[in-house]
Order: structure tokens, then sequence, then C-alpha cells
């Protein structure tokens, strides 16, 4: 991992020498107050000029080596950085400016690339590495106040030492930048909009989401952060608090001071426009906490896309300054912002609201906004109208067949029941899945094939046209566990008339403390999801209990029993959401 973040270093630093056209200045510290400014009106006064009329090619000085004292909120701290300001071509020309924040395992040249790209158009580009990175002082503070008030010092810095319009300073980052990015929209009211790309919102549900401990992403963090950075060891007592299912108040009090959720009213007071962009398989920073976070939003501009990807794929060709979706909507949206140009990623001046997806099996992007969103009072909000929730109810499955989803309620009372394992033929396929399908390569099973002692699999009639899938499923479950830790995952699957099962996408809950044998009502939610079944195909709900993306609570052998009752409050049911 330190070899690719050094590789990757490298690649912007060759791309970056190869586009220099700029002569080295000196920098000095200091720091100076700012003022308040209004956030809501596009570039200097609100009024709209066409693209055309910004076409102006900057020559810019760049400074390698940029040092900004912080005092920190309880412990001083160097931050390290760089900064890419335009040449004046007018007497007294000022430039609105871009924040960058490193990624986690990497540093403030991650964004050169972009950096001389935004400085040609006349952006003044300040990149940083966040206490504890690179060679910023520090320990790494994950989004603590102390990060907040090192971002106020860069403001502060950049303000004393550049030809900076105040009243248009953005911010942006991806992973551990994106998260730091929207907490600086929250706490600092110097910023006017703020993009988080790959973002994390709520850390509790990041971390700890249905009780289950992320082993897959969490090992990488700690492992990548102790060879590149400097750790809080705070960070290793959160992560062993989720292996071991202790400490979770505190886990819950550490996660939400560091939350940009938490502060999310900072943001709608200063109605702060706001752009999150993320991986539609991110299994680290769910593509639900972003659709969470975007209903929180109630500021009069806010767009979310999620695209096809894992953590930071999405975004990664656009880092070396390639084509990409992502960052073409992140220039769209500062030069609209910062500039007062009319790119077109704004629709209405007065308020906007946008959710895009990309689509698993067509590669196709499928955009609701205001027209299709719910809308209360003046607030728009995710799922869309035309989305509705069709309920599948569960019945048993017999020596030879699998369970059924029927459209009716279960008439009977029943059991089925499974064993723990690790083999029953169903994975969501931890970072490789996620790539392949942001290739546009479908990860196949045979429903032939699946284990039968380790899992059970309901399938659904063939469909008579094509269902939509746009959103979170839910599946309400009851069960009983033979000991009293455990874990479930649920995956759902695409099936066509030969048994060929494509995966859609999963969901999971992990049991530190049930009661052996007794009957419990279990709902799990399934990850959001922008899933076309065709028609002819039928769907799939299949259920085992261990993915390698998860740590299991225990390794000792469990059974689980699930019960199907004749009544509407003892069904097992999948409900899934349909586009009309």
């Amino acid at each position: 991992m330190k070899r690719f973040a050094l590789l990757l270093s490298a690649l912007c630093m060759i791309f970056f020498l190869s586009c220099m056209d700029a002569t080295e200045t000196e920098t000095t510290d200091s720091g100076s107050s700012a003022t308040v400014k209004s956030t809501t009106l596009p570039g200097v006064d609100g009024t709209l000029k066409s693209a055309s009329s910004s076409t102006t090619t900057y020559e810019y000085t760049y400074t390698e080596c940029v040092y900004i004292e912080s005092r920190g909120d309880e412990e001083p701290a160097t931050i390290a950085g760089n900064i890419l300001i335009p040449k004046a071509v007018t007497e007294g020309e000022t430039f609105p400016a871009i924040i960058f924040a490193n990624s986690w395992a990497l540093e403030e040249h991650e964004y050169l690339a972009q950096a001389i790209h935004f400085a040609k158009k006349g952006y003044i580009v300040l990149s940083y590495s966040s206490r504890g990175w690179g060679v910023s002082g520090g320990q790494v503070a994950l989004g603590s106040p102390e990060d907040w008030a090192d971002f106020s010092a860069v403001v502060d810095w950049l303000i004393a030492n550049s030809p900076v319009d105040e009243s248009n300073i953005g911010v942006c980052g991806i992973s551990l930048g994106g998260g730091t990015a929207l907490n600086a929209a929250a706490h600092d009211e110097r910023v006017k909009t703020a993009v988080g790309i790959s973002a994390w919102t709520d850390l509790e549900t990041h971390m700890w989401s249905e009780e289950t401990p992320k082993l897959v992403w969490g090992s990488l963090l700690v492992i990548t952060g102790t060879i590149l950075a400097r750790l809080d060891p705070d960070i290793y007592s959160i992560y062993y608090a989720t292996l071991s299912n202790s400490n979770i108040s505190w886990l819950k009090e550490w996660c939400g001071i560091r939350s940009p959720l938490t502060f999310v009213e900072n943001i709608n007071e200063r109605d702060c426009p706001i752009y999150i962009a993320n991986g539609m398989e991110d299994y680290l920073f769910t593509p639900d906490t972003v659709l969470n976070f975007f209903n929180a939003l109630t500021v009069s501009h806010k767009r979310a896309d999620l695209s096809l990807g894992t953590h930071f794929t999405p975004e990664a060709t656009g880092i070396l300054g390639l084509p990409n979706y992502v960052f073409n909507n992140v220039d769209m949206w500062f030069d609209y912002w910062l500039k007062g140009i009319d790119t077109g990623i704004i629709s209405d001046q007065e308020r906007s609201a946008v959710v895009t997806m990309q689509l698993k099996n067509s590669l196709n992007r499928v955009e609701f906004d205001t027209a299709s969103l719910k809308k209360s009072d003046t607030e728009y909000s995710w799922p869309p109208n035309n989305v509705e929730e069709q309920t599948f109810y569960c019945a048993e499955r017999t020596l030879f067949t699998n369970g059924k989803l029927k459209t009716s309620m279960n008439t009977k009372t029943s059991t089925d029941s499974m064993y723990s394992g690790l083999l029953s033929g169903s994975t969501a396929g931890a970072v490789i899945f996620p790539i392949l399908e942001q290739l546009g390569v479908g990860v196949t099973t045979s429903m032939l094939l699946l284990n039968r002692l380790e899992s059970v699999a309901w399938e659904s009639s063939a469909f008579g046209t094509d269902k939509k899938i746009r959103g979170a499923s839910e599946a309400k479950l009851r069960l009983s566990l033979s000991y009293k830790k455990g874990q479930i995952i649920i995956y759902l699957y695409d099936v066509d008339k030969w048994g060929t099962a494509t995966y859609i996408t999963h969901g999971f809950h992990t049991f530190w403390d049930a009661t052996p044998g007794e009957v419990m009502d279990v709902t799990v939610p399934i990850t959001t999801t922008a899933y076309d079944i065709p028609a002819g195909h039928h769907l799939a709900m299949v259920i085992d209990t261990s993915d390698p993306l998860y740590s299991k609570p225990s390794l000792r052998p469990f059974n689980i029993k699930y019960y199907y009752g004749k009544t509407a409050d003892t069904q097992v049911m999948l409900t899934v959401p349909f586009e009309n």
C-alpha cells in the first residue's frame, strides 16, 4: 500500500512537471481573521455569465513547501501544503480559491493534476495534508475538532498570503478529505461551497452498522495508517471496539463528534451548496449514508452522484487529470458557485436537488431531480415519487427446491434451518466485485450450486416486464440461533431461466448476545443499488452466515432456524423498491 501511495504521488508529480509553466515563489507564515460572507449566490454577485465568456488561460506560480501553523483545538501542529496562484491579468485582480484536503494513505500532492487544471482557469488552489499525514505534524485526528481548527488556520493563511476573493472559497476532498470538506462547511463560515467525494458522513454507521465490524476496510485503513501516518491511539481502540463489541457507548460518542451528519444543521443554517459523489458499491461509506446525508440537507442546492465502483475508484482517473464523470461535475460545480459561470449543473438558480445513479448491468446513468424527488414544503428528498416498494412473502423450501418469494402472504406455519459455514456459494466479493462491475462485468454464480446446508434461498416467479430496483431493500426475518453469537449475510440476485444468478447487492447483521433458541424479529437493511432485472428473469434472496468483508463475532459453529407464520405479524418478508 505504501508503494501504491508513493507511485500515485510520483505519477501526479510527473504529470505536474510535464505541465509546469510557472515560477516558484516564497511564502511566509501568518494569519488573519475573516468576515462571514453570503454563501447562497453564484460568483461575485449572483449574476451568471456564459461559459464562453470565461476563456482566459492563466499562467501561475507554484510553491512546493507551504507550512501553516495551527493552534489546533488542544494540540498545535504544523500543516504542510502547496499552493498554485494565477498571475493577475489586471491590476488588483483577485481569484476564487479551492482548498483540497488529502485522502487516507495519501498527502497533499495527490491533487496536482486537478490543481494545475484549476489554476489555469484562474483559481488559487491550496492542497494540504491533514495532521498526521505526509510531513504535517501531530497525529491523525480523523475529523475531530483538531482538524476543524487546522482547516480554519489554512483559510487564515490563504487570506493573508494570496490575492484570494474571500467571498468565493470552496473546499474539496476524497475519502478522508471528503469528510474533511463536509466538516469544513459545517464549522467554518468562510466556506462558500463544499464537495465531498467518497466521503464519510456518519462514522458510527460506517464502522458499526448492524453491529457488524468491517473486517476488510477496517484492516486496510489501520494497516495503511500505521505504515504511512502517525495514528492517534484512539483509532486502534475504535477498531478493536468494533471487533470485540466493547466500549460501544464510547465508540458512538467518538464517532459522533467527528461526523458531518452530526453538524448538518450548521450547513443548513448557512445554506451552503453541497455536492457529494460516492461509489455505489462502496461498502465502507455506503450509498445509503450518502442518501441519508442528502436527505438531512435542507440547503437550496444539493447534488449526489452515485457511480459504479468501490471506495475511491469512480474518481480515480480524475486524480491523474484524465476524463472523469465526477471531476467533470466538480469542475462545473466550482465554476458555477465560485466564478458565476452558467455551466448547466444547476438547473434552477432558486432551488435544485439532484440524485444520479449508475446502473449496474448497463453502465447507463439515471437522474432524479426536483421534478421526481419527494417534496415536503420546500425540501426535496430521496426516494423519488415514482419508486414504490413491493413486498415478497417468503415460503419454506422443500427437500429439492428453494423457498418461494410470493406476492401473497404465507398461509401456513413452518420452519427452515441452516448451519453456519464459509462455503455457501454466495459472496459480496470484497473489493473485487465492485471493480468488475465498474468495468461492466456482471458477477455470477449458479443457484444450482448453492450449499443448502449453509444457506437458505428464496426465489420469485419470472417477471413479465423489466423490474427497476432503485434504492435500499429490506428483509424482515423471524429466526432463532443455537448460540448467542452469529451473523447473517443477505444477498439479492437476478436469476435467468437457467439458474445463472447475477449478484445485485447485499445486507448483513451480527448477533452478539442472542438468547439461544429464542425467536427474534430482525429487520435487516440491504444496501442501496440501481439495477434493472430483465423481463423473463426473477429475483432471488439468499442468506448465509459469513462474508470476507465482515468480521465474525465467533468461530464457534451454530445453526439458524427460520419461522414462517400465517398471520401478518409473523411473516418473513423482503421489500424491494421498484421504479414505475
